[in-house]
C-alpha cells in the first residue's frame, strides 16, 4: 500500500501542473529515470498539436477532472480530429472511475498508441478486482512493443497483490534496470503474503532507499504483527538515512500500528522520539519532525484504547488540524458514549463532513436518544447512504419500527438505493413487528438490487422464521450451502424450537455438530427450549451437561431457566428447585415464571406461592403472579386465600392491565385506529369469548355465518384496491379479572356491529388476512399452534369464507378433513393440536375456519408427487466434485458416463464435455433431459404424479464417454464458497473449468490420451469457446504429457456474439411470418438501442434492452416459448428439479442432501448480468484456425438460431471464411430420411436440424446422436480430407 502513498504530495504538485499544460493522461505514478524521457515525449506531441486539438484536450481533461465523464466523451465523440493525447485523456478517465471496459474498447479503436497508453490499459485492468482482469493486463504486457519503468512496476504489484509472487519476481528478475519503485513493489508483495524473512533480505540487498522503502518496511511488518522488529529496523536503517526525507512517514505508521494493538505506551514513546518542530539544534534533520499525521495517529491511539482525556490534552496542543484531528477526537467521544463532549466538540468544528455528522447521529441512536439524533439528521446539510442507514438502524434498535419504515420510504424518495445494511435493519423491523407481508417485499428488494452476503440471508431467515414462515427460513438457509456461519445456524435452530418443531430443531443441531460448526450459548438456548417444547427431560439434562464438558461453555441464567422450564413442564417440580438452588446467580424472573407456569399446570400450590412471591419482589408493579395464584386458590377451593391475594394486590395498590389488542396495518405500518381494525378486533375476540367459556364448544357454525355475512356484504368497489395483511395478537376482552363462568354472549348482535364496522372501512382492500391466537393459549400452546398456522397456510381469508362454507355444508367431508388435519398434524410433531383434535377442545374448532379453506383447495386442485427410486443401473460411472479453490472449496459437480459400447480402445475412445448455457442453468438438465443416458419424465395414475428415469436409446454416449459439469461454480449442485467467487466473466469461467477438466482427467490415468470435445449449448456458446481457447493457450507453454487433448468444440444454438446477433431477431421473426411490417420496425428500434449500449460498454443496459426485444416478440406473437415456435407449452424442464431434489437421488449421486437443486441459478445469472452482451468470436477465430469446430442450430428456435449464428459467422477473421461461404449446403439424411443441412469448410462445420428448436437433443434425440458421431468420426457429411493441421499450426500461430 505505502508504494502507491509515496511523495503523494509533490505527485499532486505535479499532477496539477501537468493537467494545466493538457498532459496530465501521460503521467500515473512518477519513476526514477523516466520523468525526462516522458517531458521529452510531451514537448513532441504538443508542438506537433493543432491549437483545436489542445484547447478541446483539455476541455476533455477539465470535464473529466469534475467528474463529468460522459459529457467528456461526448465531447470527444464530436470531434472531427484527434491525437494521441485525446485518446489517452479519455481512456484516463475511464480507467480512473474503473469503466474498463469502455476503456479497452477506445483503446482497440485507436490509431496510434504509445507507452502511456499501454500503461494506462495494464494500470486499469489491474486496479480492478478479478484474476482475470491480472490476465489481461499481462496479455497487454506481452504485446506492448516497448515498456518503461512503469510497465514492469505495475505488473510487478499486480501479481504481489494476488498473491503470485512467482510470476512477482519472474517479471522483477526480467527487468532489464531495476529502479527503488521495482524493489518496493517486491518487498511489499512478500509482506503482503506473509513471507517476512524474504522481504528483509530482499530490504537489505536493494542498493538505495527511500523514504517509501521504509514505510512498505515498518507497515508490512505491522501487518504481520512484528511491530518490534519494525521498530528495530527503523531505528538501524533510519539512522543512515542523513536526511531524514519524509522518514517521519515510518514512524507515523509505527504510531499507529502500536495504537491499533493496544499498545498506547509504545506508541506515545515513538511519538516523543520525533521532534515537535524544527528548531532546538536540528538543523540537517529539519524535515524529521511532527506533522498532522503523527499527532493524529496518537489521538487515534488514545481513542481507541478509550483513554480520551490524553486524546483530548493532545487535541488541544495541536497547532494545526484537519479533519481528521476532529473525525478522530469526535468519534472517539462517541465510542466511549460521552455525546455531551462529543456534541460539544462537534459544535466548534469549522466545517464538520458527512462522516462527522454521521458518527454524531448514530452516536446518539446508540444512547437511546433518538430524538437528539433525528435532529442532527434533519439539520445535516448532505445525507449519504450511510446517514440514512444510521438513522434506520437507530430506530430499529430503539423499537421505533414506524420510523424506520418512514425513513426508508424517504430514503427512496431522496433517490439514495438501499445496501446490505438497509435492507438487514429493515428485515429486522419485520421480525420484530411480525410484519410478513412487508418482509417478503423486501425479500424481494433484496434479489433485485444485492447479492445476499452471510449476515443478510441471516436476517433473512430470522425475519421468516419470527414471522412464523419457518419452510421460507429453512429454503434460504438451504441455498446458502457451505456459506452459513454459526448465527445462520442458531437462526434456523431457534425458529424451529420457537414454532415447536422440536424434533427438527434438534436434528438440525446434531446436523450443526457432525459438520464441525462450534455452537455458541445462543445455540443452547434454542436447543432446551426444544427438549421443553418436546417433553425430552433426559436429552435436555444431557445437553445442559454437555455445554461446559464438550464444548466448554458455561451455563448462564437463561439455560438454566430453559432446565428448570425442561423438568417442571415434566412435573419434576422438587428438581426444578434444586436447580434453582443450585445457581451460581440469582434467579431472575423468567426462571421464577417457569417454576409457577409449571405450578399452575401441576397444581401445586404451595411451590406456587413460592414462586409468585420471588416474582412479586423482582416485578412488584406487575400484577400477573397475584392473578395467577388467586386463580390457583380458587381453583383449590381455599377462597380464604385467595381473599388475601385481593387484598395484598389493594394493599399494594396493584391493577389488572387491561388486556388489548394490536393491529399492524403492513402496507401502512401502525396505521390509527380505523374501523377496519376495530372489526377485525371484534371478530377475533368472538373466538376468545367463546372459547374462555370451557362448558361447551366454541360455535363454529354461527360464527360461519357471521364471517360469510360479512364476505357478502364487503364493499365491491374495494375488490381492485390493493391488499394489506392485519395481524392481531394478544386479543383479551377481559378488564376486570377472569371471565366468569357461562358468560352469555349477544353473537348476533356482535355479528351485526362487525358487518357495521367492515362495511365502512374506506381503506384501500381486496382482501383481510388474520394471524390470530386465542387469548386462553398458554405460551407453549400458543408456539404450536403457530407452527400449525404456519403448516397449513397461515391464514383465514375473508373474501373466501363463501367457499368455506360450501365445504361445511358437506357433512361427509367434515370428518375427512378432521382426520387428514389429525394425520398431518401427527406428522409436524404438534402434540397439543394432535390432542385437542381427539378431545374435541375449542382449539380445534378455532382453527378450522383457517384450515378449511386450505383443504378446500388441497382436495379439488392438489396433485400428489410420488418420485420413483433412481435405477441402479442408471448411476453415472463417476459422480462427484472437481474442486477449483483448494482455499474455499469452492467445486464444481460432475457426471461422467462411460461409452455403452466401445468400438475403439478405450484410451482412444473420444470424450465429450457437456455445460449447459442459461447462464446458470446446470448440465442435468441436459443429462436428465435432452443427451443423457436417462430421461426424466413425468406421468400421471389415479391423481398421482410420477416423476421418473426411462431410458435414453439416443443418448451421446452410445460410443463415447460423456462427461457433465455443473458450471460455472454456484450452479446445480457445484459449490461457490461466496457469492463474490462465482465468475463475472468469460475468462473467470474457463479457469474453472481448466482446473476442473485438469482434475477429472487425472482421476484414470486413460484420460490422458483419449479425445476431447467440448460441447455446448445456448449460453455455453460461450463457455465452450472460452475454455477451448484456454486449453488452446495452455497446451502451447506445457509439455505433451500434461497438456488437455483437445481435438474439437460443439456449440449448439450458442450466444456467442450478441451484438450481431440481437439484430436478427426482427428480420427472422418477420421472414417467419410471425409479425408484420410495423411490429418489425418496432423490434428494430429495440435492437438498435441494444446494440448501441452495448457498443459503448454500458453492458448491464445492454443486457436489459436485450431481454427487452425478446419479451417484446414474445408479447407480439404470444408464443407459448420463443425457444421453439411449434411447442405449445415451454418445456417442462422442472421435472429435472422436481427429480433431483429427491433425497435419494441426492444420495445417489453424492451430493449433499441439504442443497436445494435449481435447475437455473438466479445468483449466477446475476453475476452475469454484464457479461451477457459480450463477444467471444475472437477466441472462435483462433479456435477455428487451430482445431475442428461445429456449430448446429435448430431450425425452429427464435431466440439463438440459425440467421443469428450466421450474421456472425460471416463476419470472421478466418483465412478460410470466404471459401467456407462459398461452400455448397448438403442435404444431411439420417437413416433415409431428411434430418438437416450441413454447411463446411475445412475445420468449420455448420449444422442445421430440422424441426428442432433451442434444445436439438430433447427434440430430434436420434438425429441429434447421429449428427455428433458423423462428426466427430469424421463419416457421411462429415468427411474432409482437408481439415487442417491443427496440432502443429497451433504452434506456428502462437
Amino acid at each position: 500500500m505505502a508504494v502507491w502513498w509515496r511523495n503523494i504530495s509533490s505527485l499532486r504538485r505535479q499532477l496539477s501542473y501537468l493537467y494545466s499544460r493538457d498532459i496530465a493522461p501521460y503521467i500515473i505514478v512518477q519513476q526514477s529515470g523516466q520523468k525526462i524521457r516522458y517531458r521529452s515525449t510531451l514537448r513532441r506531441k504538443i508542438s506537433d498539436a493543432a491549437p483545436d486539438i489542445r484547447r478541446a484536450n483539455k476541455n476533455i481533461t477539465n470535464l473529466i477532472r469534475n467528474g463529468r465523464l460522459e459529457d467528456a466523451r461526448e465531447l470527444f465523440d464530436k470531434l472531427t480530429h484527434r491525437n494521441t493525447v485525446t485518446w489517452n485523456s479519455m481512456i484516463s478517465g475511464y480507467v480512473q472511475q474503473r469503466e474498463i471496459v469502455k476503456a479497452r474498447y477506445l483503446f482497440d479503436e485507436m490509431p496510434q498508441r504509445d507507452v502511456v497508453s499501454w500503461n494506462l490499459m495494464i494500470s486499469g485492468y489491474l486496479s480492478c478486482r478479478g484474476k482475470g482482469y491480472l490476465e489481461e493486463g499481462r496479455n497487454l504486457f506481452d504485446e506492448m512493443p516497448e515498456r518503461d519503468y512503469v510497465s514492469w512496476n505495475t505488473m510487478i504489484s499486480g501479481y504481489a497483490k494476488c498473491g503470485r509472487m512467482g510470476e512477482a519476481l519472474e517479471i522483477f528478475e526480467g527487468m532489464p534496470v531495476k529502479n527503488v519503485v521495482s524493489w518496493n513493489a517486491v518487498i511489499s508483495g512478500f509482506l503482503r503474503n506473509g513471507d517476512v524473512k524474504t522481504a528483509v533480505e530482499y530490504f537489505k540487498r536493494m542498493p538505495e532507499r527511500d523514504s517509501a522503502s521504509f514505510s512498505v518496511l515498518v507497515s508490512g511488518l505491522i501487518q504481520n504483527e512484528e511491530l518490534d522488529e519494525a521498530e528495530h529496523f527503523l531505528y538501524e536503517f533510519g539512522e543512515c538515512n542523513d536526511g531524514k526525507e519524509d522518514i517521519v512517514h515510518a514512524y507515523n505508521t509505527l504510531i499507529a500500528g502500536y495504537g491499533q494493538k493496544g499498545r498506547v505506551g509504545d506508541a506515545r514513546r515513538i511519538f516523543d522520539k520525533v521532534p515537535s518542530c524544527s528548531g532546538q539544534g536540528i538543523s540537517k534533520k529539519k524535515r524529521f519532525e511532527r506533522n498532522v499525521v503523527s499527532w493524529n495517529s496518537m489521538i487515534l491511539a488514545y481513542s481507541k484504547a478509550g483513554d480520551m482525556v490524553s486524546a483530548r490534552e493532545l487535541f488541544d496542543q495541536m497547532t494545526e488540524r484537519d479533519i481528521f484531528s476532529w473525525n478522530t477526537t469526535v468519534c472517539g467521544y462517541v465510542h466511549a458514549s460521552n455525546m455531551s463532549e462529543a456534541s460539544n466538540l462537534f459544535s466548534k468544528m469549522p466545517n464538520p463532513d458527512v462522516l462527522t455528522w454521521n458518527s454524531i447521529i448514530s452516536g446518539y441512536a446508540q444512547a437511546e436518544k433518538l430524538e437528539l439524533a433525528r435532529d442532527y439528521f434533519e439539520r445535516m446539510p448532505h445525507k449519504n447512504r450511510v446517514s440514512w442507514n444510521s438513522m434506520i438502524s437507530g430506530c430499529e434498535r430503539n423499537a421505533d419500527y414506524e420510523g424506520a419504515i418512514k425513513l426508508f420510504r424517504a430514503m427512496q424518495q431522496a433517490g439514495e438505493k438501499p445496501d446490505r445494511h438497509t435492507l438487514s435493519s429493515l428485515l429486522s423491523v419485520c421480525a420484530e413487528t411480525v410484519a410478513l407481508f412487508l418482509g417478503m417485499q423486501i425479500h424481494q428488494l433484496v434479489t433485485k438490487t444485492v447479492i445476499p452476503d452471510i449476515p443478510l440471508n441471516n436476517s433473512l431467515i430470522t425475519m421468516y422464521a419470527k414471522c412464523g414462515k419457518i419452510h421460507e427460513a429453512r429454503a434460504i438457509f438451504e441455498k446458502m450451502r457451505f456459506q452459513k456461519d454459526v448465527i445462520s445456524w442458531n437462526a434456523m435452530v431457534g425458529g424451529y424450537a420457537s414454532h415447536g418443531f422440536a424434533f427438527e430443531a434438534l436434528e438440525l443441531f446434531e446436523l450443526m455438530k457432525f459438520l464441525k460448526v462450534r455452537p455458541t450459548h445462543i445455540t443452547f438456548i434454542s436447543v432446551l427450549n426444544a427438549c421443553a417444547h418436546a417433553g425430552l427431560v433426559k436429552q435436555g439434562r444431557l445437553y445442559f451437561k454437555s455445554m461446559e464438558s464438550e464444548f466448554g461453555i458455561k451455563p448462564e441464567i437463561e439455560h438454566f431457566g430453559s432446565l428448570v422450564d425442561i423438568v417442571g413442564r415434566d412435573g419434576q417440580l422438587e428438581e426444578a428447585m434444586k436447580v434453582i438452588n443450585s445457581m451460581p446467580v440469582e434467579p431472575d424472573k423468567a426462571v421464577w415464571g417457569a417454576v409457577l407456569g409449571a405450578c399452575r399446570v401441576h397444581n401445586n400450590v404451595e411451590l406456587a406461592r413460592i414462586a409468585a412471591e420471588a416474582l412479586m419482589r423482582l416485578e412488584p408493579e406487575s400484577s400477573g403472579p397475584y392473578v395467577l395464584l388467586y386463580n390457583m386458590y380458587a381453583d383449590a377451593g381455599r377462597w380464604d386465600d385467595a381473599n388475601e391475594i385481593r387484598m395484598l394486590m389493594e394493599t399494594n395498590k396493584i391493577k389488572k392491565e387491561p388486556a388489548h389488542s394490536r393491529g399492524i396495518l403492513v402496507g401502512q405500518l401502525f396505521h390509527e385506529e380505523t374501523p377496519l381494525t376495530q372489526a377485525l378486533t371484534l371478530l377475533i375476540t368472538l373466538h376468545d369469548r367463546q372459547a374462555s367459556n370451557t362448558s361447551y364448544l366454541l360455535d363454529c357454525k354461527s360464527l360461519k355465518e357471521a364471517t360469510t355475512r360479512v364476505s357478502r356484504t364487503f364493499p365491491p368497489e374495494l375488490s381492485e384496491k390493493r391488499s394489506k395483511l392485519i395481524r392481531m395478537e394478544n386479543v383479551n376482552i377481559d378488564a376486570n379479572g377472569p371471565t366468569p363462568q357461562h358468560e352469555p354472549v349477544e353473537f348476533e348482535d356482535d355479528a351485526e356491529k362487525l358487518i357495521h364496522l367492515l362495511t365502512k372501512e374506506t381503506e384501500d382492500l381486496d382482501s383481510i388476512s388474520i394471524v390470530g391466537m386465542p387469548a386462553w393459549c398458554t405460551s407453549s400452546q400458543t408456539n404450536n399452534m403457530t407452527a400449525v398456522i404456519d403448516m397449513f397456510g397461515q391464514v383465514a381469508v375473508l373474501d373466501s369464507f363463501e367457499n368455506a362454507a360450501e365445504v361445511t355444508e358437506k357433512e361427509t367431508l367434515l370428518p375427512e378433513l378432521r382426520e387428514s388435519l389429525f394425520a398431518q398434524c401427527i406428522s409436524a410433531q404438534c402434540p397439543l393440536l394432535s390432542h385437542s383434535l381427539h378431545q374435541d377442545l375449542p382449539l380445534m374448532d378455532f382453527m378450522l375456519l383457517s384450515f378449511l379453506i386450505f383443504h378446500y383447495f388441497l382436495i379439488n386442485s392438489s396433485t400428489i408427487y410420488a418420485s420413483l427410486p433412481f435405477p441402479k443401473q442408471s448411476l453415472p460411472t463417476k459422480s462427484g466434485y472437481l474442486t477449483v479453490n483448494d482455499t474455499t472449496n469452492s467445486a464444481i459437480f460432475y457426471a461422467f458416463y462411460e461409452a455403452q459400447n466401445l468400438t475403439t480402445p478405450l484410451s482412444q475412445t473420444p470424450l465429450l464435455i457437456w455445460l449447459q448455457g442459461g447462464p446458470g442453468c446446470s448440465s442435468m438438465l441436459g443429462n436428465f433431459y435432452e443427451l443423457g443416458p436417462w430421461r426424466v419424465s413425468s406421468s400421471h395414475r389415479q391423481n398421482i404424479k410420477h416423476v421418473a428415469l426411462n431410458p435414453n436409446s439416443r443418448s451421446w454416449n452410445r460410443i463415447f464417454g460423456l462427461l457433465f459439469l455443473d458450471n460455472p461454480i454456484g450452479v446445480g449442485f457445484s459449490i461457490a464458497a461466496t457469492p463474490e467467487e462465482i465468475p463475472r466473466n468469460q475468462k473467470d469461467v474457463a479457469k474453472h473449468l481448466y482446473i476442473a477438466i485438469k482434475k477429472f482427467i487425472e482421476l484414470n490415468k486413460s484420460f490422458k490420451d483419449r479425445p476431447i470435445y467440448i460441447t455446448g449449448e445456448s449460453y455455453a456458446g460461450k463457455y465452450v469457446p472460452a475454455i477451448g481457447y484456454q486449453v488452446l493457450k495452455k497446451n502451447v507453454r506445457l509439455p505433451v504429457r500434461s497438456r488437455v487433448n483437445l481435438v474439437g468444440v460443439v456449440i449448439g444454438n450458442g450466444l456467442t456474439d450478441p451484438i450481431s446477433q440481437v439484430a436478427t431477431h426482427a428480420a427472422n421473426a418477420y421472414y417467419f411470418g410471425l409479425i408484420n411490417d410495423k411490429q418489425r420496425g418496432q423490434l428494430e428500434l429495440l435492437q438498435e438501442k441494444a446494440i448501441s449500449l452495448a457498443k459503448n460498454g454500458d453492458w448491464s443496459e445492454a443486457t436489459n434492452a436485450r431481454s427487452k426485444v425478446l419479451n417484446t416478440l414474445q408479447n407480439m406473437t404470444e408464443m407459448p416459448t420463443l425457444y421453439n415456435i411449434r411447442r405449445h407449452k415451454p418445456y417442462q424442464n422442472h421435472l429435472v428439479a422436481e427429480f433431483l431434489n429427491n433425497v435419494e437421488v441426492k444420495k445417489a449421486l453424492g451430493v449433499n442432501e441439504t442443497i436445494v437443486f435449481e435447475v437455473c441459478s438466479k445468483v449466477v445469472r446475476e453475476a452475469l448480468h454484464e457479461d451477457l452482451m459480450k463477444s467471444v468470436k475472437y477466441m472462435v477465430e483462433f479456435l477455428v484456425k487451430n482445431t475442428k469446430v461445429l456449430l448446429y442450430e435448430g431450425q425452429l428456435d427464435l431466440r439463438v438460431g440459425l440467421v443469428s449464428t450466421e450474421a456472425w459467422v460471416k463476419r470472421m477473421k478466418w483465412e478460410g471464411i470466404d471459401k467456407f461461404l462459398e461452400a455448397d449446403r448438403k442435404v444431411w439424411r439420417v437413416n433415409s430420411e431428411l434430418a438437416g443441412y450441413v454447411q463446411k469448410w475445412r475445420n468449420l462445420s455448420h449444422v442445421v436440424v430440422l424441426d428442432a428448436g433451442h434444445l436439438v437433443p430433447h427434440d430430434q434425440p436420434l438425429n441429434s446422436q447421429a449428427m455428433i458421431e458423423d462428426w466427430v468420426l469424421e463419416k457421411g457429411v462429415f468427411a474432409n480430407d482437408q481439415i487442417e493441421n491443427w496440432s502443429t499450426n497451433l504452434f506456428d500461430v502462437l
